[in-house]
């Protein structure tokens, strides 16, 4: 790239100090560019969003019964990045943390329901398996799956899952551009 400058900065320089004569003398200068782009060369794009929408595919259940819910799964897209991680780019999927497990953990203490977070209960054994809380069955227990993924273009998809302690799904919805707060609205009340 410096040579490239530098041969920029010259040639005006010599054509300045030429003298032209009757004939026109032409150059040919090839300049060759070694610039590679790669999966994480960041470009410029226009922001693509389709309408916000939610599919429900299994309408909400009375949940007057049920006292507490257990977050089972929780993944969360990075708002920074197109792609939740550099493993999920390359086809692998993205793990849930702590910090993904908390941020839902706040949005449903608003609600009715008691929230047993799995980095609370049994911090140790949530870094080996975060998902065994839905081992944990009690009648009065739903099983809250949440999960964020990008989508088609700048779109980001979320899908909710309910069930109950018999593995029977509650309710079930997907949803395209739509905040989390919203996504979880159904069971707030």
């Amino acid at each position: 790239m410096k040579k490239l400058i530098l041969l920029l900065l010259f040639i005006p320089l010599v054509s300045i100090g030429q003298i032209t004569t009757q004939q026109e003398q032409t150059t040919d200068v090839v300049v060759k560019s070694n610039t590679s782009v790669n999966s994480f060369t960041k470009v410029e794009r226009e922001l693509v969003l389709s309408d916000a929408s939610i599919d429900v595919r299994v309408p909400l259940a009375d949940l007057s019964s049920y006292t507490d819910i257990l977050i089972v799964k929780a993944v969360l897209m990075n708002k920074n990045y197109r792609y939740d991680s550099v493993f999920e780019f390359h086809g692998i999927k993205p793990k849930s943390n702590k910090k993904t497990y908390k941020e839902i953990e706040n949005i449903l203490s608003m609600s009715l329901f008691e929230v047993k977070n799995p980095f609370e209960e049994k911090p140790k054994k949530a870094k080996k398996e975060p998902d065994f809380l839905k081992t944990v069955k009690e009648p009065t227990y739903l099983y809250l799956y949440f999960s964020e993924s990008s989508g088609r273009g700048d779109d980001t998809n979320s899908t909710i899952i309910i069930r109950d302690y018999n593995n029977k799904v509650l309710y079930a919805a997907n949803h395209i551009n739509v905040g989390i707060e919203e996504a979880l609205s159904p069971i707030m009340f």
